[in-house]
């Protein structure tokens, strides 16, 4: 039997990956290829995607992007769809002054490392059975 996720429509873990930046987003794409993979430019996207009907098992955000922030995606989640803010994950390449503001969320340093890639896909295959 498949994995069953938040999204019925797909059988496979659904991951959205939310960053500005093509090469991180293809990167990443293609880390998670095993997954269902969603990708948004920014926040508002994201939040496009998911008031679309989108239910990820995990969104992967980066903090700074200038078409809707991490903290932003994090305020409107909040507000309008907070089953998902446990699914939260956050990226930066800044360090851990970039991830001050969306405390207490998991917060990975970009380039991510593989024992990052396996624990988000981990996280991602967890929620989708939860």
């Amino acid at each position: 039997m498949g994995v069953v996720t938040g999204n019925p429509r797909f059988a496979k873990p659904v991951v959205l990956v939310v960053d500005d930046e093509p090469f991180q987003q293809r990167s990443l794409a293609r880390v998670f290829r095993d997954l269902e993979v969603h990708v948004a430019s920014g926040a508002r996207e994201a939040l496009e995607l998911i008031r679309g009907g989108l239910k990820p098992d995990v969104v992967l955000s980066d903090i700074r992007m200038p078409e809707g922030t991490g903290v932003d995606l994090k305020t409107w989640l909040t507000r309008d769809h907070p089953s998902l803010l446990d699914r939260l994950v956050f990226m930066t390449a800044f360090g851990p002054e970039g991830a001050e503001a969306v405390l207490p969320h998991v917060t990975l340093k970009k380039p991510l490392t593989e024992h990052d890639i396996r624990s988000v896909r981990q996280r991602a295959t967890d929620n989708a059975e939860a």
